[in-house]
């Protein structure tokens, strides 16, 4: 749990001009009492939080010391660059 760097950065609200409201907080929180901590948090090659920070969270705030997790080989390509994600097809 250490190791994940991302949870003492701006992970949710990093691309966000405003600062987080607390009704933002509130929704992240939601989702963090919502998730199963039986799936795996994913990982890119170097090691950066790919998926998961709602599962990390969860662990972090049940004490946990270690999560699951896979790690990438390699970073694979993205199927989408500079597309809103409103536009996204998914």
């Amino acid at each position: 749990m250490s190791d994940i760097k991302e949870v003492n950065e701006p992970y949710w609200f990093e691309h966000n001009t405003n600062l987080p409201t607390c009704a933002d907080l509130l929704d992240h929180m939601k989702l963090v009492q919502q998730v199963d901590l039986k799936y795996p948090i994913i990982l890119c090659s170097d090691g950066r939080l790919m998926d998961g920070m709602h599962r990390v969270i969860r662990a972090l705030l049940e004490g946990h010391q270690d999560i699951q997790a896979v790690q990438f080989d390699t970073i694979p390509e993205p199927d989408f660059i500079n597309i809103p994600a409103d536009d996204l097809p998914y």
